[in-house]
């Protein structure tokens, strides 16, 4: 069952993009969902994520009920633009996301009760209060988690602070670095023969 838009917007004081679905909407077929951001929406989330903007943020979402009572899998398919910083010349560009994720929600009180602390691959569960999974704001947890932690633009480069050692150079230098640093063994000895 296909369907796109709003399925329940966020009343004051909820998330900055909050899409409620109440779980007795997915029964047992998978539940197929597209949310998209508005653009007060979006700014919102630019300020949560301390970014200059987001320009577009949409999810497309397939939930189906898990095996266990109350536990639902989402697979999400998630674009955004979002305006970012170069961390190199400090210019503004636009950083594209389109990414997949899969996630697992499940109740509030039984969190963590089926994952394997060895099992490093396990679906990362999502807590939900029983009554409604928020894909709206998933997906800006997504989205957070998928940003560039050290933004670049393209074709930036450190130019600044970055001593240079001209080719042909390097063994020469190591050979001096070695004949005039005094061996650590060396010391050691003298320090031997003083004790003795």
């Amino acid at each position: 069952m296909a369907q796109t838009g709003d399925p329940t917007p966020a009343p004051p004081g909820q998330p900055e993009f909050s899409r409620r679905v109440p779980v007795g909407r997915i029964g047992t077929l998978a539940l197929d969902m597209t949310v998209e951001a508005r653009a007060e929406e979006c700014r919102a989330i630019a300020a949560r994520l301390g970014v200059p903007s987001v320009g577009a943020l949409r999810c497309v979402y397939r939930v189906a009920a898990a095996h266990r009572r109350g536990h639902f899998t989402a697979h999400g398919l998630l674009d955004a633009r979002v305006r970012r910083v170069c961390v190199v010349t400090l210019e503004h560009f636009t950083e594209t996301v389109a990414e997949s994720f899969e996630i697992r929600f499940v109740p509030e009180h039984q969190i963590g009760e089926d994952i394997s602390a060895e099992d490093p691959d396990s679906v990362d569960e999502v807590p939900y209060d029983g009554e409604a999974l928020d894909l709206g704001e998933e997906a800006v947890a997504q989205l957070a988690l998928m940003l560039a932690p050290y933004p670049r633009k393209d074709g930036a480069r450190h130019d600044v602070g970055v001593d240079v050692v001209p080719a042909g150079e390097d063994a020469e230098t190591e050979e001096e670095t070695s004949e005039t640093r005094p061996s650590p063994f060396a010391a050691l000895a003298k320090l031997r023969d003083k004790m003795q």
